[in-house]
């Protein structure tokens, strides 16, 4: 494991972030309290920061690769926030 690519991630619905929350649908159980914006942070979320909510999750996925398929998709994997990549799905 890489011990510098980080694995804990918390996405924060709020009134602030790049983000543009347009829809909040919920399929089952109780739904997500509306907010305007997300944010991505590496880590926790900052304490005491005014959020309407927030998801935290880890890394897992690469459990499920070999080392070669996990280098092949590093070499084309393209970063988050880049300008083209404009719109996104949540699923917690």
């Amino acid at each position: 494991m890489d011990l510098a690519t980080p694995r804990l991630f918390a996405f924060i619905g709020g009134n602030a972030g790049p983000w543009m929350i347009t829809r909040n649908t919920t399929v089952r159980g109780d739904g997500l309290p509306s907010a305007a914006r997300l944010d991505v942070v590496t880590g926790a979320p900052p304490p005491g920061a005014a959020t309407a909510w927030a998801l935290r999750g880890v890394v897992s996925n690469e459990r499920y690769v070999t080392r070669a398929e996990k280098a092949a998709l590093v070499g084309t994997q393209e970063a988050i926030g880049r300008p083209h990549a404009a719109r996104a799905a949540l699923i917690p």
